[in-house]
């Protein structure tokens, strides 16, 4: 009995570790395309200002 409640737990644990790494991954590739745009943006508003 201890040893199934502790392979499910095991289980539960490693499905876990799995789904937050997925989701970090997603939220890590996010927020570096954000910062790649803003950055793009500002690149673009620098050359405004100097050229235009």
């Amino acid at each position: 009995m201890a040893r199934a409640a502790l392979a499910v737990l095991a289980a539960v644990c490693g499905a876990l570790a799995v789904f937050q790494r997925m989701t970090g991954d997603r939220r890590r590739i996010r927020a570096e395309l954000r910062r790649e745009e803003r950055a793009a943006q500002e690149a673009v508003s620098a050359w405004r200002k100097q050229y235009l």
